[in-house]
Parts: C-alpha cells; structure tokens; sequence
C-alpha cells in the first residue's frame, strides 16, 4: 500500500480522510506509521486514528502497531490486544518498546533503558543495509540513544546515536538524521570532544529540514549545541544565551539544559544565576526531578555543586544525598565534599572507582582528574598531584580550569607557577577557598538564618533549643568563617553565597 512513487503520505491520509475512507486510512497509518506520527500533529492523528481505525494490521505491522499503542497511552499501551503470551514476537517487542518510551517520559530513564537495550536492533553491532520498515528501526535506536543520554550512559548513547545515522530513512524522517547529530554534538561539548562536536553541528545544518512539526524542538536543542560551542571564545555571551530558551521549549532533554547553565555558570562566574536556573527546574518540577539518571539527579548535582563552593558543606551532603550515587557526577562532588572534611583517601577511591565512565570524553575526564588532582595535593601528594595536571595540558578545557581556581585556588595558583604551561588563575570576587576554610555546620547555617530574621541570642536560643552561650559559640565561628565582624556583614556574605 505504497500509492503513488513521491507522494507525501501526510496528503494521501489527508485525502484519505475527506472522502472518510476507513481502510485507506487504516492501511495508511500500518504503510507510513512515522511518516504520519511526525507529519501530524499527534492530538489530531490520534482523533484520525480512533474514529477511523478498522483495527487492520495491529497483528503484523510493527510501526504501525506502534504507533497506535502509543496513542493509546500508558493506561492502554501494555497489553491493547490482549496478553503478551499469545501474541507474536513482533508485537511483544513493541509492546515492550511502548513500555520504554512510558517509562522514560514518566521519570524513569534507567528502567526504560534496561528495556531498550534488550532490542534486537539496540542489540546488533551495525546497522542494517536494508530497512523494509520506512524508518521504524532508525526510530528505535535513536530513541533509545536519547533514553541512555537520559540514563547518564553516555557512551551506549554515543554508539547508538552513531548507528541510528546509518538507517535508510525516507526524504519526510531527514530530521532522525539532524536530531542524531545534534545529540552527539551536545554529549561532546558537555563531557567529550569539543572538535566533535563543532563537526556534528555542521553536519546537523546541512540535514534537509522536513515539515515536521518536531523541527522548531531540534532548533531549541540546536541552540544549545552552539551556546556551548562558544562557551570557551565568549562565555559571556553563551551564558546569556542559555538563559534566554524559554524552559517550556526544552521538553524532554532539560537536564542537558541544567548541564549546559552548570558548566557555563561555573566559567563566567555567575554562579548565583547558575543556582537560580536549577532551583526554577526544582520548583517547576519537570518529569525526570525526582526520578532516575540524570534527571533524577542533575538538580541536587547544581545546587549541591553551589553550596559546596559557598562553604556549606551540610547543605551540600543533604542536597547530594538524593542524586544517583552511580553517576559519574555524584562521585565526583562527593569527592569534593570528602575533600572539604579533610578526606582524601575516600575522594581518591571514589575517583578511581567511575574512571570507565568518563574515558574517552575528555572533558568529563578532565573534570574527575582534576579533583583526583586537589586529592593528591591534599593528601601532601604533591608530585602525583602535578603530574596529573601536567597530563590534562597542553591546554585544559575552561570548564577544569575555573573549577580548579574556585574549588582549590591555592593549588591553582601553586599549579600556574610550579607547572610549565598550566593557566594563573582568573580569580573571581566570590571565590571561597573552600579547602582552607571549613565550611558552615548545619547548626551555624541556624544560626546565620535566625539572626538573618533579626532575632536576638536569646530569642534564637529559644527558636533552637540551646543556650544562649551556645548561640555565641556558633556565632563566633560563622563570622569566622565568613570573614565577618558583625551581624550585618554575616548575613551580607551568607546571602551573597546564597547560604540564605
């Protein structure tokens, strides 16, 4: 049921439908199940589908079983045609893909991978040099490319990526091409090949832009890609351009948006815009915040980040204690909070224990060998903490460089002048040396909250439960701690940290 050679199945549905004809439309949607998904907005197929859907083809046809199941929502997409046990093996492995696609856009990436990655299309090594679907095996391994970027396994997401470029696909999918370039150009300008990634960006551009209504979400995903291609020339700029994409426009790739603002705002400076744009995805709480992999997890990796290099380490363990402690990420800032009490064999151990997650993504690797760096240099392991700077050179990317400055400025100064080719620091007016002072307990973040409302001892003494004497004691120590004399200058300084 092909029609005419070159005619747009969007026109033949189109058709299809004026003249209420049930069949076509039903062998339609089997013959060109994504022409018509990408073609169509999903609200007006799925009232094509309902009132015109013979319930042809839902036996055989994978894409179009696919299609139909996905309309039909999670409530109707596990067992629409009855149980799995009778059904071929076609179709119980699209009912499990439906499933994956559910699990993934309801916050749970890892399981949804877990699923994926049981296809036999995920599962193959290459690609196939004919594809009779009309693009349905391109689709499942893009999407569960984009499902592992979701899960925080950046290397399946890389390699399925690659091999979704390889399907034929028909002139009207052209975008499966562009939304694949784009993804593994975001990977590597985040974690990878910054190289890579200009290269896949172009690529990108020169994909033919389709009809499709999921073009103008590529544009936003686009516009990304080439914030963080400019990151390193004018931060400045791309910091400024991050925060100009409307959050609504980022649909299901925002933790990537988080990473990006993450990245950027730890290399201009602008950290206090940085912690806001996190705490807005906190507020707003998108599908994936308090799910699994990176959505899961990339909110408490901002704000935990944030706190840590404000001084309130507390704040930073509590914030952290809700990531996946299997992410990369995770362990390299509880790394960090390890450092802050003084720790380093663990930081050192954790380090070691995710260095295959971050191999052969340089900057990933860069980042986690820098920490490994203030480690060694913590532990008096001066020498092996140089020789892991000195391997990141010649040039380390901006994003190791800033965090080294305002995580250990001391060792990025001692660096700059004891290692040949290492950058001086860029010292920004925030910076707190946070492995010379000792951060904020949670009992002096209290305190500085209380005396903040304008309490006096003996009122925070009542609010808290402890003697006023203790109020002092606590109160010496965090004006210590921030560098402060009085009442004012303390609650000043602990908002500027956003400790407040």
């Amino acid at each position: 049921m092909r029609g005419t050679e070159g005619t747009d199945p969007v026109a033949l549905l189109r058709r299809a439908v004026a003249a209420d004809d049930r069949p076509r439309i039903s062998a339609l949607v089997s013959t060109y199940p994504l022409e018509l998904w990408f073609g169509i907005l999903p609200a007006d197929l799925q009232v094509i589908v309902d009132t015109a859907d013979d319930g042809s083809a839902r036996a055989t046809d994978l894409g179009g079983y696919i299609l139909r199941a996905f309309l039909a929502g999670p409530a109707r997409a596990d067992l629409p045609d009855g149980t799995d046990a009778g059904a071929a093996p076609g179709i119980r492995r699209a009912r499990t893909f439906i499933r994956a696609l559910h699990l993934r856009m309801s916050g749970d990436p890892v399981q949804a991978y877990a699923l994926m990655s049981e296809d036999p299309l995920v599962r193959a090594p290459v690609a196939p040099l004919l594809d009779p679907t009309r693009g349905t095996g391109a689709s499942i391994v893009l999407q569960a490319g984009i499902t592992a970027m979701l899960a925080g396994r950046l290397h399946d997401a890389l390699m399925l990526l690659e091999k979704s470029l390889l399907f034929p696909i028909p002139p009207a999918l052209a975008f499966f091409h562009r939304d694949a370039h784009l993804r593994i150009a975001m990977i590597h300008a985040l974690y990878g090949d910054g190289a890579l990634a200009w290269m896949h960006l172009d690529l990108s551009r020169q994909v033919p832009r389709t009809a499709s209504w999921a073009e103008p979400g590529l544009d936003t995903d686009e516009s990304l890609v080439e914030a963080l291609s400019t990151a390193e020339t004018d931060p400045d700029a791309a910091f400024t351009a991050l925060l100009r994409i409307p959050i609504p426009r980022m649909q299901e790739l925002w933790p990537y948006h988080v990473v990006a603002t993450q990245h950027i705002g730890m290399i201009t400076g602008r950290l206090r815009e940085m912690h806001d744009r996190a705490s807005q995805f906190r507020a707003l709480n998108p599908a994936g915040v308090g799910g699994t992999g990176l959505g899961g997890s990339v909110v408490a990796h901002t704000l935990g980040l944030h706190a840590l290099l404000a001084g309130a380490s507390s704040e930073s363990e509590r914030l952290l204690a809700t990531a996946d402690p299997r992410l990369w990420e995770t362990a390299t800032l509880a790394a960090g909070q390890a450092l802050v009490r003084g720790s380093a064999p663990p930081a050192i151990r954790l380090l070691h224990g995710v260095a295959d997650q971050t191999a052969g993504l340089p900057r990933a690797d860069n980042f986690r060998r820098m920490v490994l760096a203030v480690a060694h240099d913590v532990s008096g392991a001066h020498d092996d903490a140089d020789a892991i700077l000195s391997d990141i050179l010649p040039r380390p990317d901006v994003l190791t460089h800033a965090m080294l400055t305002r995580f250990a400025p001391s060792f990025a100064a001692r660096a700059a002048n004891d290692i040949p080719g290492w950058p001086a620091p860029r010292t920004a007016p925030e910076t707190v040396d946070t492995l010379r002072r000792r951060a904020l307990t949670t009992r002096e973040l209290d305190v500085l909250a209380e005396l903040a409302r304008g309490r006096s001892r003996t009122e925070i003494a009542q609010q808290l439960f402890i003697t006023v004497n203790t109020v002092k004691t606590h109160q010496r120590s965090l004006y210590r701690k921030l560098g402060a004399t009085t009442r004012t200058e303390a609650v000043n300084e602990g908002r500027r940290r956003a400790l407040l």
